[in-house]
């Protein structure tokens, strides 16, 4: 439905959108940053820690459903066969594309890929 907007509204919508996201997840995740940096207990770091990576994921997961809502993109990953859920990957792009690509965790189901 969305995708059958003429694009240039369609392009104002998606970043429209994408700001929101990025806005409601900054706040709360610099406050648990903060408060991770403030208390110096180990356990409570570890707790804050988790939690980072919670919103950071929520982040992505939502960024990547709102792009496959507003944006005609098909995907042609090749190549996931020898990836380990168990290991990280460090994983270079050198176009703007490559990241949201790479982080939209459909494409490499349970991978932890830390994209650059």
């Amino acid at each position: 439905m969305v995708k059958h907007l003429p694009a240039p509204l369609l392009s104002a919508l998606t970043g429209l959108v994408l700001l929101i996201n990025l806005l409601t997840t900054i706040v709360p995740f610099f406050a648990v940053t903060l408060a991770k940096f403030v208390v110096p207990l180990p356990a409570w770091r570890r707790r804050c820690s988790a939690t980072l990576v919670h919103f950071a994921e929520g982040w992505i997961d939502r960024n990547s459903r709102i792009l496959a809502a507003t944006q005609p993109i098909r995907w042609d990953v090749r190549g996931l066969e020898g990836l380990s859920p168990q290991r990280w990957y460090l994983v270079l792009s050198n176009r703007p594309l490559g990241v949201p690509s790479v982080d939209d965790r459909r494409n490499c189901p349970d991978t932890r890929l830390l994209a650059l």
